[in-house]
């Protein structure tokens, strides 16, 4: 049974309740390997790998499926838009700032994994169209790596 609610500690240190949505995480917990499961909404401050207070939510939900699912194993994908290249490897850093978070709550290092492909993988053409399209490209992902 995934947890529709989890207190934690809010900006400033005051313990906060946070919606969390099941629906994604029994999409993720149930994911079979080698399956790529987007985490929507999952945003960042722009030229940042810093989550937005908004979005802190998707990491809790992660959280709370990887201690639910021990048998699971990721690989979190970062990717950007808007631009030609990476050159600060963006991607990676965002990738990586997830997975640090996991492992920070408790998620074993063996069970996490990251990479970055910075605009290598759009969704939609560069130079995006629309702020949707942007959107769509400037993501993450996770691999199931394992799912036992």
């Amino acid at each position: 049974v995934y947890p529709s609610t989890v207190t934690v500690p809010g900006p400033g240190g005051k313990m906060e309740d946070l919606t969390l949505d099941a629906t994604f995480m029994k999409k993720v917990g149930e994911a079979k390997t080698g399956e790529k499961v987007r985490i929507d909404n999952l945003n960042f401050y722009e030229n940042s790998f810093g989550v937005m207070p908004d979005s802190r939510h998707r990491l809790f939900e992660l959280l709370e499926t990887m201690k639910l699912h021990p048998g699971l194993k990721i690989k979190i994908q970062g990717h950007v838009c808007c631009m030609k290249g990476d050159r600060t490897n963006l991607s990676t850093q965002r990738a990586k700032a997830v997975m640090q978070f996991l492992n920070l709550n408790g998620i074993a290092k063996s069970r996490l994994s990251f990479e970055g492909f910075g605009v290598s993988q759009p969704m939609y053409p560069i130079p995006e169209k629309s702020p949707e399209e942007r959107e769509a490209n400037r993501r993450v992902e996770v691999l199931i790596v394992e799912n036992n």
